[in-house]
């Protein structure tokens, strides 16, 4: 009886850490999808003869806001002069006790999308800013 009671709770307990595991694979699949997609419908949006970081960080928050319309995803301005980072880039939340992913839209491979991971030193939260969403996406007419 004891071994088919530890045989239980052992189950369950495998059972709950493969369901905690499988959100997380869900969120990072849905951002590596979304990469491959943003590289194959990216364009010049504003106009200014090249296809650079505000392209593809606009392109990104215009498709995952057909995918995901209750998930958040925002814009973010990452202006540093003394590395000389100045770059447009997402960032994701899958529900409100979640922290933001920020992801490198315009990412070589889908399976490095991490901003800190791509840009290294060069790349500092502290110059991150917020609240220019529309703007943005104003710009390389979205919106």
């Amino acid at each position: 009886m004891k071994k088919i009671i530890a045989s239980l709770i052992l189950a369950g307990l495998t059972l709950m850490s493969n369901a905690a595991e499988r959100p997380a694979q869900r969120y990072d699949t849905a951002i590596r999808n979304l990469i491959v997609e943003t590289r194959k419908s990216v364009r010049d949006r504003n106009n200014d003869g090249l296809v650079n970081c505000i392209d593809y960080a606009t392109t990104f928050k215009y498709l995952w806001d057909q995918k995901y319309t209750k998930i958040r995803c925002e814009l973010v301005r990452n202006y540093n002069e003394k590395t000389g980072m100045n770059h447009l880039f997402a960032r994701v939340k899958f529900a409100p006790y979640h922290d933001w992913t920020y992801v490198e839209t315009w990412a070589i491979s889908e399976y490095v999308y991490d901003i800190e991971t791509i840009w290294r030193d060069v790349y500092s939260p502290a110059y991150n800013y917020y609240g220019e969403t529309y703007y943005w996406m104003h710009e390389a007419n979205y919106w």
